[in-house]
């Protein structure tokens, strides 16, 4: 799910060419009221989540998230903060990349994809790399946040086969 502030959005779908309003019709964004993402929001959102699925951790990016993860660590969760640094999300973006090309990531949601698209790999002296913009006021972050989450998840992921995808998902919901 996406939280995208609302103020100036006619400004902001003009601008990035991105129809935001339609996103959030179709159920893959969601508005917050104002200039910026409401964390209560947000949290809601989580605790929702958790009704459903067996959530154990939460991945984050450091950046202005302090509040909203102590509320999370109050409620047991281990959260594990993900710097976006190239030592860091190198080994992310491999087995993302690895996965695409294997044809293993999937997703419905135009937002995600958007976000991709923009993302050029940067590598820096020591050879490792870190998602970078095409263009400054291209928005990446949808992928980036798919990194940071990917960071625990690529060590513990099982290949499965179409037949026994469906009892994976029995699985993973309560």
């Amino acid at each position: 799910m996406y939280f995208l502030p609302n103020e100036n959005i006619d400004f902001r779908e003009k601008e990035d060419n991105v129809p935001y309003t339609d996103m959030v019709e179709r159920g893959f964004a969601t508005f917050c009221d104002g200039k910026m993402i409401d964390q209560d929001q947000v949290m809601e959102y989580i605790l929702t989540c958790m009704e459903l699925y067996d959530i154990q951790q939460i991945n984050y990016d450091p950046a202005m998230s302090q509040k909203l993860i102590e509320k999370l660590e109050n409620l047991g969760l281990e959260c594990i903060a993900v710097n976006q640094y190239p030592n860091v999300m190198n080994a992310m973006l491999d087995d993302a990349e690895r996965l695409m090309y294997e044809k293993r990531v999937f997703t419905d949601n135009p937002l995600f994809v958007y976000c991709a698209l923009n993302v050029v790999v940067v590598t820096n002296i020591n050879g490792m790399k870190a998602p970078s913009k095409r263009q400054s006021k291209k928005k990446i972050d949808g992928f980036v946040a798919f990194l940071v989450a990917h960071k625990e998840t690529m060590m513990v992921m099982d290949d499965v086969s179409e037949e026994g995808m469906d009892a994976l998902i029995d699985e993973i919901y309560r």
